[in-house]
Order: structure tokens, then C-alpha cells, then sequence
């Protein structure tokens, strides 16, 4: 009986292989980014507070038809009721209905429990996760496809980029994309239209998602030629010779995207003169044309190395100057493996086609100027299809004297085993420690917003510590206290920040990486500050711990006047700072709010000053 019973249940695994590992991986993944962070909330970025302000709390009365609005007008900001909101046009448009809606629909749901909202994204990441490892399985077997799906999973830029809760239509986006890709598979295999119309349904929505997938008919276009051709010589007169028959093929996806860009085109159209608002910032201080050519060739600089750290899935090594080395030989060390096995390779024009792929889907960091992690969450499945495949069809020497590649054969596995448990923990442990410095200011933030004392009142937030808040964070708190009539400043301008991390550099990507991000924004009690005529005066204790920065980008009612510098590695930082504030705010009814960094939390300061 206890025998039968046992070949049974080996049988049902047997052939339910597929099933179980798939749920198994999406209960791991859920489980281990989801469930425990339940003190997770708003990551501080600038959208993480402006969308669910402008698309969840202002609709929140709207009835659930009106929601259809967001076909006519879905720019992801849209400035709902505000008087002087002007339309955008079709080149400084976000036009992402189902983004808004969905948004809104989670306000609705959630409120601001963003514990929710977390669950939400990392539910829709383990679906993605269980796509990969089965795309990976049409050309891997269980083992390695499980692995590499772990590691995409919590591969260490997802614990950058992971967490602002705004960032969901990455993440449907790419879970649609995919669904995209497999059922054109399906109907290129099978032939049957209903995986086609499947294909192109998925698509629409994509595009209503995130506009990021208009590229997709080009990607696969040129796939349907490449996966149809197995065996043909493949080559640019054959290609030539296809081209219709493939034009054909994928028209209904073409079709789509042309369409979309229609409806777009009548609902946005195109006016020049409009500049995009949303990636210009407006700078006050006066730069030589050197200058700024110069800071732009850093800018630049930064953002390469930051993108070619994320491309090797280096992004784990800190970026403490101490690491270089060891940043530098593993990067060789991967770029060397990838070129011998792509010299060596019988797919080379596959794996060229992955890697312009992946380029492809980075289309938005070109259009901006700038590399984001974001958009590489996007682009990562074609990077490791494209791994799989210069491993897979690397045709060097297969004889068994071939000791090296013998050796390596058999190391691979365990390696990939190794990365995969090195990738969770990192991934895990980035977590938890951004957990604890997100719930360290939504304590404040709450604590603040419940205080009796701030009711109907003006708030004029200032000294704060950098990195830890944004302008809009005010817009958190017209959510908490559900009155957006209520006049709050937050005046970043300038910013209490520790000295011994990036000694008084203002990145102009936010996301530096390594110790930083996670380097807690509260500087013990290293700061003193004085209440004087009109205004207040910072001075730090020890200047080889916090400095102050003035970021004259940032819009500022105060005057300040730098009272000593000290020069700490090359650097002039200021540590002695009085700022003034100006008359117009001296109003009785404003509330001064500081920082407080012995006790990690707003200060109240009081309103005569």
C-alpha cells in the first residue's frame, strides 16, 4: 500500500514537474520580498508621492466609470483640478491610462497602507519570475533554468530599484510583454489565431501600461525571422527574400502600434515649441559653458559605469573606491568568459540580436539623457536569454582531452548554485535595511501629521537631512491629514548630509549605489543649531562626520550666508551656515519644522522666528 502510494505521488511529481517548481518559485519569491516588510511605505522618490496624491487621493470620490477619464487625459500626472494644468503634448506625455487607473483603483483599496501596495508589486515580480523560468526551460533544462529565474528574481538591482510603489507598471508591463512573447510563440508554433489575437490584446494593453513595449514589433519582427529560420542559412538577400512573409506575419502586431501612436497623436498632438518640463530642471546658479559641458561629461561618465556595473550584474560590489580592484578584475573576468564563448558560439547572430535587444528597451534612458535601474528591469530578459545562449551553443573544442572546458562544464552549475544563494542574501539583507530606514520617516512623518498642534496650520519645512526627503513629501502629508488646502514648503535647498560619504558630491543620479543609499540620514547629534532674528543658524561639531550642502536647484525662500568652510580631502564643506528667512513667510499662523537628530524625527520650532 505505503509502495503503490509512493510510485503514485513520484508519478504526479513526474509529471507535474513544471507546475510544482513554478509555484514553489513564486512562493519563494513572494515570501521572501513581500510578506515580512510590513513596515514598508512610501520610498521617498519624487513620484512615489506625487502619483498616489494626483491619481489615487484626488479620485478617490470619483465614481468608478469616471475612471474612464483616464483614456482622454492619462498623462501619469496630470495635476487633477488645478487651474492652471496644462495639457501636454505627444512628446512630454506619460500617456499610461491603465497606469492611472490602476493607481487609483489600489488608493481605493489601500489607502496609505503601502504595505499593500508592496505586496502588490512583488505578487506581480514572482509572476514574473515564473515566466522566465519557463521561457528558460525551452532551451534549459529544470536545475538551471530554476537558478537563473532565483537570480533574475533577486538579482541586486532589484533591490535598488525595487520598493517605490509607483514603480508597478514596470512590473505589469514586463509580465505583459512576456505573455506577449509567449503567445506569438504559441501561434508560430501551432499556428492557431487565437494565440495571435491573444498576442495582440496583450500588447494593447502594454502599450495603455507603459509606452515603454512600442518598440516590441521591431523585436519581434526580426525574432519571427530568426526563430522561423532554424535551419536555413540566415543572412541579410535570405532575410530580404522573407521580409514580406514576416511583415505579414506580425502586421496585427504592427497594426497595434501604429494605432496606439494614433490615439496618441489625437489626444496629445505634436507642438515643438513645448518643452518637457518633467526632465529639465530648472538650475538658478550661474555655470560657465566649460562648466556646465564639463559637469555634463561627469554626469555622463557616472551614468556609463553605473550601467555597465548593472549590465555585468555587478551592482552588489560597494562603490567605495577600496572596491575598484575588485570591480574591475571580476569585470574583466566576465567580459573575457563572454567573448570567448561568443567567438566560439554557433548562435552568434542570436545572442548580437538579445544584446541589441536589451539596447532597444533602454530606449527611454536615451530619450532623457540618463541611465535609470528602472529601465533595465525591462531589458534584463534579453540579457539572460542572451547569457543562455552563449552558453548553450558554445561549439568549441567537445573532446574529452579538453580538460578546461571539461572542468568548467562541470563547475557551471555549482558557480550558478553559488551566485543564486550570494544574490538572495544580498537582495534580502538590502530589504531589510531599506525597511528600516524607510519605516525611521514614515514614523516622523506620521507622528507629525497626527500632531494636533499642525492643524490648519502652514508648514514650512527647512534643515532637513539630504537624501531623506523630497519637495512633494508634502503631498504625503495632505493625505494623512486629508486636507489638501493646506499651504506646506518643503525647502531642500538646503541639506545636512555626512561627511565621510561621498564627500560634497550632489549626485545627479539619485541612486549612487552600495553604502550610501543605505547609510542612515540621521547624523546622531553632531549638528547644533541657534535660533536667531528671522532665522537660524547650523553648525556642525565635527566636520569630518556632517557638512551642509546648498543645492541652489531646488526652489527656496531663505537667504544663506556661509559663516566657515573646511577643506576635509580636497573638499571645501561648509560647516557653519545661518539662513534667513524671507518676510512674506513670517506669517502667524506657519509653523517652522526642522529636524531633529538626536531623536529621528520633525521638530517643531514655532511660529516667531
Amino acid at each position: 500500500m505505503n509502495k503503490n502510494l509512493f510510485q503514485t505521488f513520484n508519478i504526479f511529481l513526474t509529471k507535474n514537474k513544471r507546475i510544482i517548481l513554478s509555484a514553489t518559485l513564486f512562493s519563494f519569491v513572494f515570501f521572501s520580498l513581500g510578506v515580512p516588510y510590513k513596515k514598508w511605505w512610501f520610498i521617498g522618490g519624487e513620484d512615489d508621492y506625487i502619483d498616489p496624491y494626483e491619481l489615487g487621493y484626488k479620485t478617490k470620490n470619483w465614481k468608478w466609470h469616471e475612471l474612464s477619464y483616464f483614456f482622454y487625459d492619462g498623462h501619469t500626472q496630470p495635476q487633477l483640478n488645478d487651474p492652471n494644468y496644462k495639457r501636454t503634448t505627444f512628446f512630454t506625455t506619460s500617456y499610461r491610462p491603465l497606469c492611472c487607473i490602476g493607481i487609483a483603483l489600489r488608493y481605493r483599496l489601500f489607502g496609505t497602507n503601502i504595505y499593500h501596495y508592496h505586496l502588490a508589486n512583488v505578487f506581480v515580480h514572482a509572476i514574473n519570475a515564473v515566466l522566465l523560468f519557463n521561457i528558460f526551460l525551452w532551451l534549459l533544462s529544470f536545475l538551471p533554468a530554476l537558478l537563473l529565474a532565483l537570480i533574475w528574481a533577486f538579482h541586486p538591482l532589484i533591490s535598488w530599484f525595487f520598493g517605490n510603489i509607483v514603480n508597478f507598471h514596470y512590473y505589469v508591463n514586463v509580465m505583459l510583454m512576456l505573455f506577449v512573447f509567449i503567445f506569438f510563440k504559441f501561434f508560430l508554433d501551432t499556428r492557431k489565431w487565437k494565440y495571435y489575437f491573444l498576442s495582440c490584446i496583450t500588447f494593447a494593453t502594454s502599450l495603455f501600461t507603459r509606452e515603454t513595449s512600442i518598440v516590441l514589433p521591431g523585436i519581434i519582427f526580426f525574432g519571427t525571422y530568426l526563430y522561423q529560420n532554424k535551419s536555413s542559412k540566415i543572412g541579410i538577400k535570405h532575410f530580404y527574400k522573407s521580409f514580406f512573409k514576416i511583415l505579414i506575419t506580425t502586421s496585427g502586431i504592427i497594426t497595434t502600434a501604429i494605432g496606439f501612436l494614433l490615439l496618441r497623436l489625437y489626444l496629445y498632438p505634436i507642438n515643438l515649441s513645448v518643452s518637457n518640463s518633467a526632465s529639465t530642471s530648472l538650475n538658478t546658479t550661474n555655470y560657465s559653458i566649460i562648466t556646465y559641458f564639463k559637469n555634463a561629461a561627469i554626469t555622463s561618465l557616472n551614468c556609463f559605469k553605473l550601467f555597465i556595473y548593472d549590465l555585468f550584474g555587478l551592482s552588489w560590489i560597494p562603490w567605495d573606491s577600496q572596491y575598484k580592484t575588485l570591480r574591475i578584475s571580476l569585470f574583466l573576468l566576465i567580459l573575457s568568459t563572454l567573448i570567448w564563448f561568443f567567438i566560439k558560439n554557433t548562435k552568434k547572430i542570436h545572442i548580437t540580436y538579445l544584446f541589441l535587444c536589451m539596447l532597444i528597451m533602454l530606449w527611454p534612458s536615451y530619450i532623457k539623457g540618463i541611465f535609470s535601474h528602472g529601465y533595465f528591469y525591462e531589458a534584463y530578459p534579453f540579457i539572460f536569454l542572451a547569457i543562455i545562449f552563449l552558453f548553450k551553443f558554445y561549439n568549441g573544442n567537445l573532446k574529452k582531452s579538453n580538460e578546461t572546458f571539461n572542468v568548467f562544464k562541470k563547475a557551471a552549475l555549482p558557480i550558478l548554485g553559488i551566485i543564486t544563494m550570494l544574490f538572495i542574501t544580498l537582495t534580502i539583507k538590502s530589504f531589510s535595511r531599506r525597511e528600516r530606514r524607510i519605516n525611521t520617516r514614515t514614523q516622523a512623518i506620521k507622528t507629525l501629521a497626527y500632531d494636533p498642534i499642525i492643524k490648519n496650520k502652514s508648514l514650512y519645512f527647512f534643515g532637513l537631512p539630504y537624501g531623506a526627503f523630497v519637495t512633494n513629501t508634502k503631498k504625503a502629508f495632505w493625505m494623512l491629514l486629508d486636507n489638501p488646502n493646506i499651504p506646506i514648503f518643503f525647502d531642500i535647498s538646503l541639506s545636512v548630509k555626512p561627511t565621510n560619504i561621498h564627500v560634497n558630491e550632489i549626485p545627479s543620479w539619485k541612486i549612487i549605489l552600495s553604502k550610501y543609499y543605505f547609510e542612515k540620514f540621521t547624523p546622531a547629534s553632531n549638528i547644533v543649531s541657534t535660533k536667531i532674528n528671522h532665522g537660524f543658524r547650523f553648525k556642525s561639531i565635527d566636520p569630518q562626520k556632517v557638512s551642509f550642502i546648498i543645492n541652489d536647484n531646488y526652489e527656496s525662500n531663505t537667504k544663506k550666508i556661509i559663516n566657515n568652510t573646511v577643506n576635509i580631502k580636497g573638499k571645501d564643506l561648509i560647516t557653519d551656515i545661518t539662513i534667513l528667512f524671507d518676510q512674506k513667510d513670517l506669517k502667524p499662523n506657519t509653523l517652522f519644522i526642522t529636524w531633529d537628530y538626536k531623536k529621528a524625527k520633525f521638530k517643531i520650532l514655532g511660529r516667531n522666528i
